[in-house]
């Protein structure tokens, strides 16, 4: 199998629209379909745009044309972890992976979406194979060979209880093909996913990696990992700030906002912001990253009160097989 490297040439790209209480996205329903019109607009002239909508739904001016819309009953939007993930086998022929979704490990009463993953891949016309484990499309990150994720998700005890950390390993090399995988220590504060790698480490390119530097205990545990991992396959390791400023939910809990959570979609880039003092900085860095793509930053100030951005909100359906390891 070859899972491909989100730099691969995309054909369609699959999202759902939050059409939910207000009470959902903590009185920002309106801000939050103003950030996914602009982020749908921003993407339409380079990608297939395709955009689950629940049943009888009416339509909504904001969506712009052309959007191929898909009528479904869903729970939540974040396809990125309930949708199907495409690979392709080693003859080239495209395969649409799904797996048993459970909320994040049961913290959502959520049913659902756990038929999305197969949804997705009879809207995209690709041949289906299903899994009985818990995996969800946030967790990994690949640059082909190689893979990113996270010991504080994977081995989180209400996903796949009866697995170790090298039941887990042989899984992904076999599922998916890595030849390595690097297994951080985990993710940020606040973030429902148990440490998603794309809020932390992201592939850029076959031999770089961008990852988020902080305070937090798990980030500083990543950093070595991480030093390790590159000098073992010559990878090149460049740092991204946080944002300054936090962000809380009505409790008092912080939202796991990063730039990390950015969406390569063929020549463009798009980049969460937040009105934050280092949202400049996070696309300096990314502009340099991506030299050959349109990089972009778009607010998601409230969408991260669903506990995502713009990666957790997408699923790309991949062209080709490519040789751009």
């Amino acid at each position: 199998m070859i899972h491909p490297p989100e730099w691969w040439p995309q054909s369609k790209l699959f999202l759902a629209w939050p059409a939910f209480e207000p009470e959902v996205w903590f009185g920002q329903l309106e801000e939050v379909y103003k950030e996914m019109s602009a982020f749908l607009h921003a993407v339409k002239d380079v990608v297939d745009l395709h955009l689950f909508v629940p049943k009888a739904f009416p339509g909504d001016p904001r969506i712009p044309s052309p959007v191929s819309l898909h009528e479904a009953s869903y729970d939540d939007v974040w396809l990125r972890d309930s949708g199907a993930i495409q690979v392709f086998t080693q003859k080239g022929e495209p395969l649409a992976l799904t797996f048993r979704f459970n909320a994040w490990g049961e913290k959502y009463p959520h049913t659902l979406d756990q038929k999305m993953g197969q949804i997705m891949a009879q809207k995209a016309k690709l041949p289906q194979k299903a899994y009985d484990l818990v995996l969800e499309g946030g967790a990994l990150d690949t640059n082909g060979p190689l893979a990113l994720t996270t010991k504080q998700c994977l081995l989180e005890q209400k996903r796949n209880p009866t697995l170790n950390q090298n039941d887990l390993d042989l899984f992904l090399r076999k599922t998916f093909g890595y030849q390595d995988i690097c297994w951080l220590a985990g993710g940020l504060p606040g973030d429902h996913t148990d440490g998603h790698i794309d809020t932390i480490a992201r592939f850029c390119n076959p031999n770089q990696i961008v990852y988020v530097q902080g305070d937090f205990p798990y980030l500083q545990q990543n950093e070595p990992i991480l030093q390790d991992f590159a000098t073992k396959h010559h990878l090149t390791l460049t740092p991204l700030p946080l944002p300054e400023r936090t962000q809380h939910l009505p409790d008092g809990s912080p939202l796991p906002k990063t730039y990390a959570n950015f969406v390569i979609c063929n020549q463009k880039v798009l980049v969460p912001q937040y009105q934050d003092p280092n949202d400049k900085a996070a696309l300096q860095i990314l502009t340099k990253v991506f030299p050959t793509h349109e990089v972009i930053g778009l607010s998601s100030r409230a969408i991260i009160y669903g506990g995502g951005s713009f990666h957790c909100l997408t699923q790309p359906i991949f062209l080709e097989v490519s040789c751009e390891f």
